[in-house]
């Protein structure tokens, strides 16, 4: 029913209403790069906002790690990790989490 939330792929669960999602299992790494990206539905981040937003400031991380990161985390949570539907790719900037539910 709408409004009730639900759970989304294995590992996320939506609810309406509430700013984010409640998520569950995979790696610290996973979880910092959902929570930024579910804190603002519709928004997107690019890899360096995300590489600011979950790495240590030291680390000496690339932007494509950002990419690794998140097709193990739409492994994790998308029924279908090549047609996503709620971690979204936007060609030439970066990802955002779906303002749709």
């Amino acid at each position: 029913m709408p409004g009730e939330g639900g759970t989304i792929g294995a590992a996320l669960t939506a609810h309406p209403g509430i700013a984010g999602v409640a998520f569950t299992g995979g790696t610290e790494t996973a979880w910092k790069i959902n929570r930024t990206l579910a804190a603002r539905p519709g928004r997107t981040f690019s890899r360096t906002q995300l590489l600011d937003q979950v790495w240590d400031q030291d680390s000496d991380v690339y932007e494509h790690t950002v990419n690794s990161h998140v097709n193990r985390l739409r492994g994790k949570v998308e029924a279908n990790p090549n047609r996503p539907r709620y971690i979204l790719t936007v060609w030439g900037i970066g990802y955002r989490f779906t303002d749709e539910f």
